[in-house]
């Protein structure tokens, strides 16, 4: 088995190069146990590989849990061998295989759900009018100051990170997130691994900010997000309790919708959704999802122009055209493009499932669910009977 393991990291680390090449960003995020070689020249011989690694998985006797994580995960890399050799596959195919998620657009009856719970939000902050118009008026009041920017973020990741360790989950000794602002890049927020539990949490300089926006990407990057999730399984890996096939957190895989939806729990996790300014921040990073994942579809499958959709961003949220041609950014990449999808339905199914065990009073049970185990889409909707 353990050569078999070994087999199926050195094609993933094969499969990295390939994407990274093609595409212009390597898909492995983050690899938690060491990757020493590589398996296969091209395409076809890292698809001939997963293959094999997938036959034989079957004369192993594997929980069906652990089973169904390696399906899942082979099934994704091996779509992308088919796309890396050429074949025409739809978006929305491409979209279901990857992500494990509906490869379909958000349905227009959920966002206008999502738009009427935001207006009356928005209201009864004391901002009426068009959806839009209420959401600039509602940035315009809570806007953060340029040069507050700075070290609003960095106290913010210093808060997140002592209160993650005390209420969510217990973080590895040395864990530490430094702040970079950035500018010129098309994320609002990005953490990036940068050694034995630390990493650097890059925000974007370029945008205007609110406090509370600020709140739930720190919270989203730093902890108990990205930063306190690799943070968590890098030590899971060299303590060995972390099984092998999840020691690396390759994008386009069911892995990063849980991945995503974890994160953008992390506002509710840490207690800060506190006023209605809080709430209102996290719904409307909810629409935002939703919309995002309509206009990814425009635009791959639908022929949209670019064009098109920066005024519809601009309409539809009242955003700049700046935020709104950043976004497009994000939403074209040749790589990210199929993991936009992600962020709605990896968020949404996350969220539903906290709502109830917190309601049943079992929240230390779940995040144990979301930080000491690793899951695709399918093994969480197993694990927490939503199959």
């Amino acid at each position: 088995m353990l050569a078999l393991l070994e087999r199926f990291l050195a094609l993933a680390n094969r499969l990295n190069r390939l994407v990274g090449e093609a595409k212009g960003t390597e898909p492995l995020l983050v690899h938690f146990i060491p990757i020493t070689r590589e398996e296969g020249r091209d395409w076809s011989e890292v698809l001939n590989g997963l293959q094999e690694v997938e036959t034989s998985l079957a004369a192993w006797d594997l929980p069906d849990q652990r089973r169904q994580f390696f399906t899942d995960v082979i099934t994704a890399m091996t779509m992308q061998c088919r796309e890396g050799m050429g074949e025409s596959i739809p978006y929305g195919q491409r979209v279901a295989t990857y992500l494990g998620v509906p490869g379909e657009p958000v349905g227009e009856d959920l966002i206008a759900a999502m738009e009427r719970a935001l207006a009356a939000l928005l209201a009864a902050a004391g901002h009426k009018g068009s959806l839009p118009a209420a959401l600039q008026s509602w940035r315009a009041a809570n806007r953060l100051a340029p040069e507050e920017f700075a070290s609003r973020a960095g106290a913010m990741i210093a808060d997140a990170r002592r209160e993650t360790h005390a209420r969510i989950a217990a973080l590895p000794d040395g864990t530490a997130a430094e702040f970079e602002p950035v500018r010129n890049v098309f994320y609002n927020g990005y953490s990036k691994a940068t050694g034995l539990y630390r990493s650097r949490v890059m925000l974007n300089a370029d945008l205007g900010w609110t406090t509370p926006a600020l709140a739930h990407v720190v919270a989203h990057e730093s902890f108990p997000g990205h930063s306190a999730l690799n943070a968590i399984r890098q030590r899971h890996g060299l303590d060995g309790t972390l099984p092998p096939e999840a020691g690396l957190y390759f994008s386009n895989t069911p892995i990063t919708p849980i991945i995503e939806g974890t994160c953008n729990l992390g506002m509710r996790l840490l207690g800060w959704c506190r006023t209605i300014d809080d709430e209102i921040t996290d719904l409307e990073k909810r629409y935002r999802a939703g919309l995002s994942t309509n206009w990814v579809y425009r635009l791959h499958a639908n022929g949209w122009s670019g064009e098109r959709l920066v005024a519809e961003m601009m309409d539809r949220r009242g955003i700049p055209r700046i935020e709104a041609e950043t976004h497009l950014r994000f939403l074209a990449d040749p790589l990210w493009c199929t993991g936009i999808p992600h962020y709605y339905y990896g968020t949404e199914a996350v969220r539903d499932v906290f709502l109830r065990f917190e309601a049943a009073g079992r929240r230390a049970e779940f995040c144990d669910i979301l930080y000491r185990e690793v899951h695709t889409m399918g093994t969480f909707r197993r694990r927490v009977g939503t199959a």
